[in-house]
Formats: C-alpha cells, structure tokens, sequence
C-alpha cells in the first residue's frame, strides 16, 4: 500500500516550523511534542493508518497499524472509548520518505490484515496532528487534529496481487 501526502514543503525544517507555530499560542494543553502526518483508510471491516512522526527534536519516524485496543483513547471515569490514537502496530512495517513536497507512506500489504482481499477503500484520507508523545497520549492531553484532507471512496484494480501495491494520492 501507497499512501502520497502533497504537502507546500515537506522537509523536516518545514516541520518544526509548523510544530513551533502551532505552540506559540496559548493553549489548554501542554505544548505539543510531535507532529504526525498520518494516511488513513479503511475496508469494509477494518481501519488503517500509515503514520511519519517528526518530534521537536528533528527525529522522525515512521509506523503504522490497524485501529485496535491499542489506539483507543478512553474516558477514566467511564472507561468507554472517546478518540483514536493512531498508535505503532509492530506488525506493520511501513517505509517513509520525501519525494520533491510530497511525503510517500508504504507499507506491505500483507502487513495489514484485510486489506489483501478488498476491493474497496472507503474513507481514505490524510490528516496533520499535533500533540504528546505517543505514550503519553490521554483524554486530558490527546494528539489534535491541525489538518485534514477530504475523504474519498476508491476501487482496488481487480488485477492487484500480493506483491502488488495501490498507489493513492491524498493533496
């Protein structure tokens, strides 16, 4: 699987600068720590992610999963489910990179259960988020959402194989 974000400037210069930005008002929140340009899209069953982190550091990382048990961001008084976390699966092994201003997101498609045998993607979307480390995501302090692209619906090739990726672009 191929996800394609077409960002103005995909560097990670750009991307601190954004992180910077969008600490420098006053917020509720503690600063955020990281910013996640995440590809998402789902199967008639499932939800997947292919996520680059850049910390405020300059490090940046790349990771993926299906939405499971470990991406939920739960209510500690009622334990129900209230967000997404978007969270490392370690069974996904995705590959970053910066073509020109565009970040490519790959991930094998065995990698991601499901996806081998459906034909249609639903809700397929990009989206920037600003926020806490990934362990310390919590209802009092969750990643937020800065961007977002709008979703569309998208059919799989019929002749598509294993060894064989869709390409999808998200601007």
């Amino acid at each position: 699987m191929v996800g394609r974000i077409e960002l103005g400037d995909a560097s990670i210069a750009q991307r601190l600068n954004d992180l910077e930005a969008y600490n420098t008002p006053f917020q509720s929140t503690p600063p955020a720590t990281r910013v996640v340009y995440v590809f998402r899209f789902s199967t008639a069953t499932e939800i997947f992610h292919l996520s680059l982190e850049t910390t405020n550091d300059g490090q940046t990382r790349c990771y993926g999963g299906r939405l499971d048990s470990n991406d939920q961001i739960l209510n500690p008084a009622s334990l129900s489910t209230i967000g997404a976390a978007y969270n490392t699966d370690s069974d996904v092994h995705p590959m970053c990179n910066v073509q020109g201003s565009s970040l490519v997101l790959k991930a094998p498609v065995a990698d991601l259960p499901g996806l081998i045998l459906a034909r249609n993607l639903y809700s397929v979307t990009a989206f920037t988020m600003a926020g806490p480390a990934e362990a310390l995501q919590a209802l009092i302090d969750p990643m937020r959402t800065v961007d977002a692209s709008p979703a569309f619906d998208a059919s799989r090739p019929s002749d598509l194989e294993g060894s064989r990726t869709d390409l999808l672009s998200v601007r």
